[in-house]
């Protein structure tokens, strides 16, 4: 990589690791979430090949894949700023971040998803083998959101619903914002 795109490559690299582990996690994790009329709303039965590895490896796959799609627009999100921030106005003198500054940024971006990530994963038990065996779910590796640790599941679903599309909005306006620089550099 050329020494004046090395940051940008840091952000392409973590993007790809990041898009990498979720497909990874969502292939080996497959869930289906059935509706229960009594007890827990969320209740994971695992379908995909996480299950030979056990319930536990499954819960993680799901938790990663979740947290790793809304962390993915993160990323995007500071792609696009890392773009406009070198492209701005040509009256202000710009340099590139250094690549230690650039690998700075991405690891901290981690620190709120890892917290998510465990408030998540620690908000799901085992369910009763009764319940699943009634239910026809005892072949397969499930899990469920039970009482004690509610409030950690709604933080931190609370965080999915919101963190992938506020930075889905933020984007809109910086590429707006972008593609308004880029055509005053052509012109």
């Amino acid at each position: 990589t050329p020494p004046p795109m090395r940051s940008y490559a840091i952000l392409l690299l973590n993007n790809a690791f990041v898009d990498i582990l979720s497909a990874v996690a969502s292939i080996l994790g497959i869930a289906r979430l059935p509706f229960l009329r009594d007890g827990p709303s969320q209740v994971y039965v695992f379908l995909g090949t996480c299950s030979h590895i056990g319930r536990w490896f499954c819960h993680m796959c799901q938790t990663i894949h979740i947290f790793c799609v809304c962390h993915s627009t993160v990323i995007l999100l500071h792609s696009f700023c890392f773009r406009l921030y070198i492209l701005r106005d040509r009256t202000v003198n710009v340099t590139i971040p250094s690549e230690r500054v650039t690998l700075f940024i991405c690891v901290a971006l981690y620190g709120p998803t890892i917290c998510m990530m465990y408030l998540f994963y620690a908000s799901f038990e085992y369910p009763p083998t009764a319940l699943m065996t009634a239910l026809h779910f005892d072949q397969y590796p499930t899990t469920w959101v039970f009482e004690r640790a509610r409030h950690y599941f709604v933080i931190a679903i609370s965080c999915v619903v919101s963190v992938s599309p506020a930075p889905m909005v933020i984007i809109f306006f910086v590429r707006r914002r972008l593609i308004s620089e880029i055509s005053k550099m052509v012109s």
